[in-house]
């Protein structure tokens, strides 16, 4: 899905991923503040985000995620709900740092075409990338460990520490997110969506 809402500035968790042909419109969001360094520092330190995922994780604490249904996924395009044991393949959850990571980052950036600064043209790797401005590998962890209590598989963790690649069924996917898999056509093609807001 190409929308997301952010809930008190929390980390958004987007899926998105291919059937076949058809493509799969859905999102959530886990509530993740990143924790890091000050701006003034962020462009000359390297920046380790602090776990903020410390307490147990309630299932019976849910928030919707509203505005994450697509706007071809209406009652006239719905052409029912998928099977069970459909295959959902290589969904992607994109987790969106805190406003405060976000800002440092803009200054990292500044800094390195900054023919004035001590980090001008000293481009960051992938791996240096997620340590400094993804998800502590706490969080981490602990989101990868509730996809797989709710038995969708975790195929990779992008380097960037913000994009985590896993695979599931739309029976998990409904059991996970509490959202209902649907197929829609629209436009003359047809789509496999998600019919109502996921809820985390």
């Amino acid at each position: 899905m190409n929308r997301a809402t952010q809930y008190s500035r929390g980390t958004t968790v987007m899926m998105a991923g291919v059937v076949g042909k058809r493509s799969i419109w859905t999102a959530a969001l886990f509530g993740l503040m990143g924790s890091v360094a000050t701006p003034a520092q962020a462009a000359t330190d390297e920046i380790r985000p602090r776990p903020v995922l410390t307490a147990s994780i309630d299932e019976g604490l849910r928030v919707e995620l509203k505005g994450n249904v697509r706007p071809e996924a209406t009652k006239p395009n719905d052409r029912g709900a998928v099977a069970d044991n459909l295959p959902m393949n290589h969904m992607q959850l994109l987790l969106q740092r805190s406003a405060e990571q976000e800002h440092a980052l803009g200054v990292q950036i500044d800094a390195l075409h900054d023919p004035k600064s001590p980090d001008f043209h000293h481009w960051l790797t992938a791996d240096q990338f997620g340590r400094q401005y993804g998800l502590a590998q706490q969080d981490i962890d602990r989101v990868t460990s509730w996809l797989k209590a709710h038995r969708l598989r975790v195929n990779v963790v992008y380097p960037n520490a913000m994009v985590i690649d896993f695979s599931g069924t739309a029976g998990t996917v409904r059991e996970a997110f509490h959202t209902e898999i649907h197929r829609f056509v629209a436009h003359g093609a047809p789509h496999i969506a998600n019919a109502n807001n996921p809820q985390i």
